[in-house]
Protein backbone atom coordinates (compact mmCIF):
# COMPACT_ATOMS: atom_id res chain seq x y z
CA UNK A 1 0.00 0.00 0.00
CA UNK A 2 2.87 2.43 0.61
CA UNK A 3 4.13 1.80 -2.91
CA UNK A 4 0.67 2.52 -4.27
CA UNK A 5 0.36 5.70 -2.20
CA UNK A 6 3.44 6.91 -0.27
CA UNK A 7 1.30 9.69 1.24
CA UNK A 8 -0.99 7.16 2.93
CA UNK A 9 -0.12 8.32 6.52
CA UNK A 10 -0.49 12.04 5.68
CA UNK A 11 -3.89 11.50 4.08
CA UNK A 12 -5.09 9.66 7.19
CA UNK A 13 -3.73 12.31 9.56
CA UNK A 14 -5.26 15.10 7.49
CA UNK A 15 -8.67 13.41 7.59
CA UNK A 16 -8.88 12.49 3.91
CA UNK A 17 -8.74 8.69 3.70
CA UNK A 18 -10.92 8.80 0.58
CA UNK A 19 -7.93 10.29 -1.31
CA UNK A 20 -5.75 7.23 -0.55
CA UNK A 21 -4.93 5.39 -3.76
CA UNK A 22 -5.68 1.73 -2.88
CA UNK A 23 -3.41 -1.26 -3.34
CA UNK A 24 -5.44 -4.01 -5.05
CA UNK A 25 -3.16 -6.89 -3.99
CA UNK A 26 -2.49 -8.01 -7.57
CA UNK A 27 1.34 -8.19 -7.20
CA UNK A 28 1.59 -7.61 -10.96
CA UNK A 29 3.48 -4.33 -10.71
CA UNK A 30 5.58 -5.04 -7.61
CA UNK A 31 6.62 -8.58 -6.64
CA UNK A 32 5.48 -10.01 -9.97
CA UNK A 33 7.87 -7.73 -11.83
CA UNK A 34 10.59 -8.64 -9.36
CA UNK A 35 10.29 -12.33 -10.23
CA UNK A 36 10.52 -11.38 -13.91
CA UNK A 37 13.80 -9.54 -13.28
CA UNK A 38 12.20 -6.14 -13.83
CA UNK A 39 12.40 -3.03 -11.61
CA UNK A 40 9.83 -2.74 -8.85
CA UNK A 41 6.78 -0.60 -9.65
CA UNK A 42 3.01 -0.63 -9.04
CA UNK A 43 -0.06 -1.51 -11.09
CA UNK A 44 -2.08 1.41 -9.74
CA UNK A 45 0.80 3.90 -9.46
CA UNK A 46 2.98 3.73 -12.61
CA UNK A 47 5.36 6.41 -11.25
CA UNK A 48 6.81 4.04 -8.63
CA UNK A 49 10.53 3.56 -9.32
CA UNK A 50 10.59 6.19 -12.07
CA UNK A 51 9.28 9.25 -10.33
CA UNK A 52 11.39 11.73 -12.32
CA UNK A 53 10.23 10.41 -15.69
CA UNK A 54 6.60 10.33 -14.56
CA UNK A 55 6.51 13.69 -12.82
CA UNK A 56 3.26 15.49 -13.56
CA UNK A 57 4.22 18.89 -15.01
CA UNK A 58 1.82 21.71 -15.78
CA UNK A 59 1.22 22.43 -19.47
CA UNK A 60 2.05 25.79 -21.03
CA UNK A 61 -1.15 25.73 -23.08
CA UNK A 62 -4.31 23.93 -21.98
CA UNK A 63 -6.07 21.71 -24.52
CA UNK A 64 -9.62 20.43 -24.75
CA UNK A 65 -9.25 16.69 -24.19
CA UNK A 66 -12.07 14.27 -25.07
CA UNK A 67 -11.79 10.85 -23.46
CA UNK A 68 -14.20 8.16 -24.68
CA UNK A 69 -14.69 5.44 -22.09
CA UNK A 70 -14.92 5.62 -18.30
CA UNK A 71 -12.98 2.51 -17.33
CA UNK A 72 -9.76 2.67 -15.33
CA UNK A 73 -7.70 3.51 -18.44
CA UNK A 74 -9.94 6.43 -19.35
CA UNK A 75 -10.14 7.68 -15.77
CA UNK A 76 -6.36 7.50 -15.32
CA UNK A 77 -5.83 9.48 -18.52
CA UNK A 78 -8.44 11.99 -17.32
CA UNK A 79 -6.83 12.26 -13.88
CA UNK A 80 -3.32 12.92 -15.18
CA UNK A 81 -4.36 15.22 -18.03
CA UNK A 82 -6.48 17.25 -15.61
CA UNK A 83 -3.62 17.54 -13.10
CA UNK A 84 -1.45 18.90 -15.91
CA UNK A 85 -3.97 21.65 -16.56
CA UNK A 86 -5.94 20.37 -19.57
CA UNK A 87 -9.70 20.79 -19.81
CA UNK A 88 -10.97 17.20 -19.79
CA UNK A 89 -14.36 15.79 -20.69
CA UNK A 90 -14.92 12.09 -20.03
CA UNK A 91 -17.69 10.30 -21.95
CA UNK A 92 -19.17 7.03 -20.68
CA UNK A 93 -21.76 5.02 -22.62
CA UNK A 94 -23.31 3.56 -19.46
CA UNK A 95 -24.56 5.20 -16.28
CA UNK A 96 -21.53 4.30 -14.18
CA UNK A 97 -17.75 4.67 -14.20
CA UNK A 98 -15.49 1.63 -13.85
CA UNK A 99 -15.74 -0.32 -17.10
CA UNK A 100 -15.00 -4.03 -16.93
CA UNK A 101 -13.62 -3.67 -13.40
CA UNK A 102 -17.20 -3.19 -12.17
CA UNK A 103 -18.03 -6.82 -13.01
CA UNK A 104 -14.56 -8.06 -12.08
CA UNK A 105 -15.06 -6.66 -8.58
CA UNK A 106 -18.39 -8.45 -7.93
CA UNK A 107 -16.96 -11.44 -5.98
CA UNK A 108 -16.30 -10.77 -2.30
CA UNK A 109 -12.62 -11.60 -2.75
CA UNK A 110 -12.29 -8.69 -5.23
CA UNK A 111 -13.26 -5.98 -2.74
CA UNK A 112 -10.00 -4.09 -3.35
CA UNK A 113 -11.00 -3.61 -7.00
CA UNK A 114 -14.18 -1.91 -5.80
CA UNK A 115 -12.06 0.41 -3.66
CA UNK A 116 -10.04 1.30 -6.76
CA UNK A 117 -13.20 2.27 -8.68
CA UNK A 118 -14.41 4.35 -5.71
CA UNK A 119 -11.04 6.13 -5.57
CA UNK A 120 -11.14 6.99 -9.25
CA UNK A 121 -14.72 8.24 -8.99
CA UNK A 122 -13.72 10.49 -6.10
CA UNK A 123 -10.69 11.78 -8.00
CA UNK A 124 -12.91 12.74 -10.93
CA UNK A 125 -14.98 14.83 -8.49
CA UNK A 126 -11.97 16.33 -6.70
CA UNK A 127 -10.37 17.35 -10.01
CA UNK A 128 -13.68 18.58 -11.39
CA UNK A 129 -13.45 16.42 -14.49
CA UNK A 130 -16.60 16.82 -16.56
CA UNK A 131 -18.22 13.39 -16.91
CA UNK A 132 -20.98 12.76 -19.46
CA UNK A 133 -22.93 9.56 -18.77
CA UNK A 134 -25.17 7.51 -21.09
CA UNK A 135 -23.45 8.95 -24.15
CA UNK A 136 -22.29 6.79 -27.04
CA UNK A 137 -19.63 8.78 -28.87
CA UNK A 138 -19.64 8.53 -32.66
CA UNK A 139 -17.48 10.13 -35.33
CA UNK A 140 -20.14 12.84 -35.74
CA UNK A 141 -20.05 13.64 -32.00
CA UNK A 142 -16.28 14.08 -32.14
CA UNK A 143 -16.52 16.34 -35.19
CA UNK A 144 -19.19 18.43 -33.46
CA UNK A 145 -17.22 18.86 -30.22
CA UNK A 146 -13.94 19.64 -32.06
CA UNK A 147 -11.56 18.58 -29.26
CA UNK A 148 -7.82 19.19 -29.48
CA UNK A 149 -7.10 15.65 -28.27
CA UNK A 150 -9.17 12.46 -28.56
CA UNK A 151 -8.34 9.51 -26.33
CA UNK A 152 -10.25 6.31 -27.13
CA UNK A 153 -10.68 3.99 -24.15
CA UNK A 154 -13.69 1.96 -25.29
CA UNK A 155 -12.61 -1.28 -23.62
CA UNK A 156 -13.24 -4.81 -24.84
CA UNK A 157 -16.07 -7.29 -25.29
CA UNK A 158 -16.22 -10.99 -24.47
CA UNK A 159 -15.22 -13.33 -27.29
CA UNK A 160 -18.16 -15.38 -28.55
CA UNK A 161 -17.82 -18.93 -29.80
CA UNK A 162 -19.94 -20.76 -32.37
CA UNK A 163 -20.72 -24.37 -31.52
CA UNK A 164 -23.94 -26.37 -31.92
CA UNK A 165 -26.40 -25.47 -29.15
CA UNK A 166 -24.80 -22.12 -28.28
CA UNK A 167 -28.22 -20.46 -28.62
CA UNK A 168 -29.73 -22.51 -25.76
CA UNK A 169 -31.02 -20.63 -22.71
CA UNK A 170 -28.66 -22.60 -20.46
CA UNK A 171 -25.68 -20.74 -22.01
CA UNK A 172 -24.36 -17.51 -20.45
CA UNK A 173 -21.30 -15.30 -20.71
CA UNK A 174 -19.25 -14.77 -17.56
CA UNK A 175 -20.18 -11.07 -17.66
CA UNK A 176 -23.88 -11.98 -17.65
CA UNK A 177 -23.39 -14.12 -14.54
CA UNK A 178 -21.39 -11.44 -12.72
CA UNK A 179 -23.86 -8.70 -13.66
CA UNK A 180 -26.79 -10.83 -12.50
CA UNK A 181 -28.60 -10.59 -15.85
CA UNK A 182 -28.49 -14.41 -15.97
CA UNK A 183 -28.48 -16.91 -13.13
CA UNK A 184 -26.38 -20.06 -12.93
CA UNK A 185 -27.92 -23.40 -12.07
CA UNK A 186 -26.58 -25.83 -9.49
CA UNK A 187 -24.31 -27.77 -11.88
CA UNK A 188 -22.07 -25.46 -13.92
CA UNK A 189 -19.59 -26.01 -16.74
CA UNK A 190 -17.14 -23.12 -17.05
CA UNK A 191 -15.61 -22.98 -20.54
CA UNK A 192 -12.25 -21.26 -20.18
CA UNK A 193 -9.62 -21.64 -17.47
CA UNK A 194 -8.12 -18.17 -17.61
CA UNK A 195 -8.31 -15.66 -14.77
CA UNK A 196 -11.90 -14.61 -15.53
CA UNK A 197 -13.11 -18.20 -15.82
CA UNK A 198 -11.38 -19.34 -12.63
CA UNK A 199 -12.49 -16.37 -10.55
CA UNK A 200 -16.08 -16.70 -11.77
CA UNK A 201 -15.94 -20.43 -11.01
CA UNK A 202 -14.74 -19.69 -7.47
CA UNK A 203 -17.46 -17.05 -7.07
CA UNK A 204 -20.14 -19.63 -7.96
CA UNK A 205 -18.56 -22.42 -5.90
CA UNK A 206 -18.64 -20.18 -2.83
CA UNK A 207 -22.41 -20.05 -3.35
CA UNK A 208 -22.55 -23.85 -3.05
CA UNK A 209 -22.75 -24.68 -6.74
CA UNK A 210 -20.96 -27.61 -8.35
CA UNK A 211 -18.52 -26.21 -10.90
CA UNK A 212 -16.27 -27.82 -13.49
CA UNK A 213 -13.73 -25.86 -15.54
CA UNK A 214 -12.75 -27.03 -19.03
CA UNK A 215 -9.55 -25.59 -20.51
CA UNK A 216 -8.08 -26.18 -23.98
CA UNK A 217 -4.48 -25.83 -22.76
CA UNK A 218 -2.67 -28.36 -20.60
CA UNK A 219 -3.15 -26.26 -17.44
CA UNK A 220 -5.38 -23.46 -16.19
CA UNK A 221 -4.38 -19.82 -15.64
CA UNK A 222 -1.85 -19.91 -18.46
CA UNK A 223 -3.33 -17.37 -20.89
CA UNK A 224 -0.91 -14.50 -21.34
CA UNK A 225 1.12 -15.62 -18.30
CA UNK A 226 0.30 -12.30 -16.63
CA UNK A 227 -0.68 -13.68 -13.22
CA UNK A 228 2.09 -13.53 -10.56
CA UNK A 229 2.82 -16.98 -9.19
CA UNK A 230 1.71 -16.15 -5.63
CA UNK A 231 -1.75 -15.12 -6.83
CA UNK A 232 -1.94 -18.07 -9.20
CA UNK A 233 -0.98 -20.55 -6.45
CA UNK A 234 -3.54 -19.16 -4.03
CA UNK A 235 -6.32 -19.20 -6.62
CA UNK A 236 -5.53 -22.82 -7.49
CA UNK A 237 -5.59 -23.71 -3.77
CA UNK A 238 -9.02 -22.07 -3.44
CA UNK A 239 -10.33 -23.99 -6.46
CA UNK A 240 -9.21 -27.19 -4.74
CA UNK A 241 -10.74 -26.12 -1.43
CA UNK A 242 -14.15 -25.69 -3.06
CA UNK A 243 -13.74 -28.96 -4.99
CA UNK A 244 -13.97 -27.34 -8.41
CA UNK A 245 -13.39 -29.91 -11.16
CA UNK A 246 -10.74 -29.16 -13.78
CA UNK A 247 -10.59 -30.77 -17.22
CA UNK A 248 -7.61 -29.73 -19.36
CA UNK A 249 -6.57 -30.38 -22.98
CA UNK A 250 -10.26 -30.28 -23.91
CA UNK A 251 -12.66 -27.92 -25.68
CA UNK A 252 -16.38 -27.43 -25.93
CA UNK A 253 -17.77 -29.29 -28.95
CA UNK A 254 -21.53 -29.08 -28.47
CA UNK A 255 -24.17 -28.01 -25.97
CA UNK A 256 -26.98 -30.51 -25.45
CA UNK A 257 -30.22 -30.53 -23.47
CA UNK A 258 -28.63 -32.60 -20.71
CA UNK A 259 -25.24 -30.91 -20.65
CA UNK A 260 -22.36 -30.57 -23.08
CA UNK A 261 -19.99 -32.57 -25.27
CA UNK A 262 -16.26 -32.03 -24.83
CA UNK A 263 -13.51 -33.02 -27.25
CA UNK A 264 -9.93 -33.58 -26.08
CA UNK A 265 -6.65 -33.04 -27.90
CA UNK A 266 -6.81 -36.62 -29.19
CA UNK A 267 -10.22 -35.90 -30.75
CA UNK A 268 -12.01 -38.14 -28.29
CA UNK A 269 -15.45 -36.90 -27.27
CA UNK A 270 -17.22 -37.40 -23.98
CA UNK A 271 -20.43 -36.10 -22.41
CA UNK A 272 -20.65 -34.03 -19.24
CA UNK A 273 -23.84 -33.30 -17.31
CA UNK A 274 -24.61 -29.68 -16.41
CA UNK A 275 -27.53 -27.29 -16.32
CA UNK A 276 -25.54 -24.13 -17.10
CA UNK A 277 -22.69 -23.51 -19.55
CA UNK A 278 -20.70 -20.33 -18.96
CA UNK A 279 -18.39 -18.99 -21.67
CA UNK A 280 -15.17 -17.26 -20.55
CA UNK A 281 -12.72 -17.62 -23.43
CA UNK A 282 -11.27 -14.12 -23.50
CA UNK A 283 -11.95 -10.56 -24.63
CA UNK A 284 -11.61 -8.69 -27.92
CA UNK A 285 -10.71 -5.01 -28.18
CA UNK A 286 -13.48 -2.54 -29.12
CA UNK A 287 -11.67 -0.26 -31.52
CA UNK A 288 -14.40 0.62 -34.02
CA UNK A 289 -14.46 4.30 -33.05
CA UNK A 290 -10.67 4.55 -33.20
CA UNK A 291 -10.58 2.97 -36.66
CA UNK A 292 -13.19 5.46 -37.91
CA UNK A 293 -11.25 8.42 -36.50
CA UNK A 294 -7.81 7.21 -37.57
CA UNK A 295 -6.20 9.57 -40.08
CA UNK A 296 -8.81 12.28 -39.46
CA UNK A 297 -7.50 13.67 -36.15
CA UNK A 298 -3.90 14.58 -35.43
CA UNK A 299 -3.91 13.95 -31.67
CA UNK A 300 -5.72 10.60 -31.52
CA UNK A 301 -4.76 7.92 -28.99
CA UNK A 302 -5.89 4.38 -28.19
CA UNK A 303 -5.49 3.07 -24.63
CA UNK A 304 -6.48 0.25 -22.29
CA UNK A 305 -8.36 -2.82 -23.46
CA UNK A 306 -9.40 -0.94 -26.60
CA UNK A 307 -5.77 -1.20 -27.68
CA UNK A 308 -5.24 -4.76 -26.45
CA UNK A 309 -7.36 -6.73 -24.01
CA UNK A 310 -5.06 -7.31 -21.03
CA UNK A 311 -5.14 -6.54 -17.30
CA UNK A 312 -5.64 -3.60 -14.94
CA UNK A 313 -1.95 -2.72 -14.96
CA UNK A 314 -1.78 -2.40 -18.74
CA UNK A 315 -4.96 -0.30 -18.70
CA UNK A 316 -3.76 2.12 -16.02
CA UNK A 317 -0.22 2.36 -17.36
CA UNK A 318 -1.39 3.16 -20.89
CA UNK A 319 -3.82 5.78 -19.60
CA UNK A 320 -1.07 7.31 -17.46
CA UNK A 321 1.39 7.43 -20.38
CA UNK A 322 -1.01 9.28 -22.68
CA UNK A 323 -2.21 11.55 -19.88
CA UNK A 324 1.40 12.63 -19.32
CA UNK A 325 2.12 13.25 -22.99
CA UNK A 326 -1.08 14.46 -24.65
Amino acid sequence: PLLTDPYWPKKVLSGHPERIRPCIGCHTGCLGRGFEGKPLSCTVNPAVGREREHEIRSVSKAKNVMIVGGGVAGMEAARVASLRGHKVTLYEASKELGGEVILASVPDFKADDRRLIDWYKNEMKELKVKVVFNKTVTEDVVKKEKPDVVIVATGASEVKINVPGIEKSKVAASTEILSGSKKAGENVLMVGGGLVGCETALYLAEQGKKVTIVEARDHILSAGKTIPHMNRSMLIDLLKKYKIGIITNSSLSEITDSGAVLIDNRFKKHDIDCDTVIIAVGFKANRDLYDKLYGKFVDLYLIGDASKAANIMDAIWSGNEIGLNC
